[in-house]
């Protein structure tokens, strides 16, 4: 072997022998300080916390697969556990008061390129590439309160979706292929939208200002008070809901390729269709019942009454 040869031999082991020596160090310091460096493993579950003591997180962004997902408030402190995933497959930024978790089966997770900027997971994640990491995958969001969050922005492919109560000014953005998605005692002044092939819902309790679902078979259960707007298609399933809108202007929209019944009289497309080929109901009667065919629709709609509000308002 070459002089030169043996001497950048001699030069890597060196560096790889201070690597090591500076993970054992590291790993050292962060435990110490309560830092979380790598994943764990408790209670025969794969454990990586995520701690938010002290950031400024406005939105909280999830892009995964087959994951369960529950935000839970009146927390101690705010934190997010990521669980039973492979550390070989997802990234984690939190740069710009936003939290985003990312999971991709690639070499991305591992050499990260943002912008020119590097991320090395470490030495661990060439060692472990390919690793089995078992168990029902979960994202459990730990928050005192959502005040702060603008918006949570939630894409997967299959799972349960679980918001505890809450009180702010929050967009929910949920997109997935099939699943469920429960709200109790959740209230916003935003907006609530979700797409789904296949979903879910049920709303307990809940206060939005509106309402966006594009869901193609639905599953619904829905107690809403205070909207302001409530705009869902499908194209078969059951609806079942109770909205209370907060004003006589609500507009409710179902979009159907079947026709519908409104206050008892059958509406063809061609009687009543907009130019978007919605259907719109905007009344200011006591309750509105609306039937479908394949999409079987119960939706009671109980508007305050006209008069009394504008006696409230002078």
């Amino acid at each position: 072997m070459k002089a030169m040869s043996k001497f950048f031999l001699i030069v890597s082991g060196a560096i790889a022998l201070i690597g090591v020596v500076l993970m054992i160090i590291a790993s050292g310091m962060a435990k110490k300080t309560g830092y979380q460096l790598y994943q764990k493993k408790v209670g025969g579950k794969y454990l990586y916390e995520l701690d938010l003591e002290g950031s400024d997180v406005a939105k909280i962004s999830v892009n995964a697969t087959d994951t369960d997902i529950r935000v839970m408030t009146g927390e101690s402190r705010n934190y997010i556990e990521f669980i039973n995933f492979n550390p070989n497959y997802y990234s984690i930024d939190t740069r710009n008061k936003i939290v985003t978790f990312d999971e991709h089966a690639s070499l991305n997770s591992i050499l990260s390129v943002w912008e020119g900027e590097y991320s090395f997971k470490g030495m661990r994640s060439f060692l472990n590439l390919g690793g089995v990491v078992s168990g029902q995958k979960e994202v459990l969001i730990h928050l005192k309160d959502t005040s702060g969050i603008n918006c949570f922005f939630f894409t997967i492919t299959t799972g349960d979706i679980t918001f505890g109560a809450a009180d702010s000014m929050t967009d929910y953005n949920i997109t997935m292929t099939s699943g469920t998605v429960t709200m109790k005692d959740v209230k916003t002044t935003s907006t609530v939208k979700i797409s789904a092939n296949d979903c879910k819902l049920k709303f307990e309790n809940c206060s939005f200002k509106n309402f966006e679902g594009d869901i193609e078979k639905a599953d619904m259960t829905l107690e809403i008070d205070g909207i302001h707007s409530f705009d869902f298609g499908g194209k078969c399933g059951i609806l079942n809901g109770k909205l209370s809108p907060e004003t006589p202007e609500c507009s409710v929209k179902l979009s159907s390729t079947n026709m519908i019944t409104y206050n008892s009289t059958v509406i063809t497309e061609s009687e009543y269709t907009n130019a978007d080929d919605r259907k719109e109901i905007k009344d200011t009667d006591d309750s509105i019942k609306v039937d479908g065919k394949d999409l079987k629709i119960n939706l009671e709609v109980t508007f305050p009454d006209a008069g009394t509000e504008e006696k409230a308002e002078d």
